[in-house]
């Protein structure tokens, strides 16, 4: 697996965000992504905050499932993930992982912790992004 330290580009409307906002950045071809979809799929959008998911790529099983649990979905191209983005009203914003492990099937996932310490104006600390960065080939380092 790819090294994960690729920092991922900002949701582009965070200078616009008048409400609290969950946006959960997630790579259609990555097994960490595939981990915290299915949670999503799950537990469904909260009612009490507005939820997007960007993926990087189409993948026609996963965006008619995240609409009917209530999420808004847009095929952005991010370039890693998957990674949690909170905004909120006051322009305020918290980017970090989903989980001090990598996430996968039986890891707990602290999506939902996280979302009430920053709207509660507590930081939810500083979680580690475990996921897939680009899958673009790098240049080799080797002359």
């Amino acid at each position: 697996m790819a090294p994960h330290t690729l920092p991922l580009r900002a949701a582009p409307l965070l200078n616009q965000i008048s409400e609290w906002t969950a946006t959960h950045l997630l790579r259609t071809d990555c097994d960490c992504s595939a981990a915290v979809y299915r949670h999503l799929i799950a537990r469904r959008a909260r009612p009490d905050w507005h939820e997007n998911v960007q993926l990087n790529l189409v993948r026609p099983e996963w965006i008619p499932s995240l609409e009917r649990a209530g999420f808004r979905v847009e095929v952005t191209g991010v370039r890693s993930g998957p990674r949690l983005v909170l905004s909120g009203p006051s322009g305020q914003t918290w980017q970090g992982g989903y989980s001090p492990r990598r996430p996968r099937p039986g890891v707990s996932l602290e999506d939902i912790a996280s979302m009430e310490s920053f709207r509660a104006g507590r930081s939810p600390g500083l979680i580690a992004a475990y996921g897939c960065a680009t899958n673009t080939p790098q240049p080799s380092r080797n002359p």
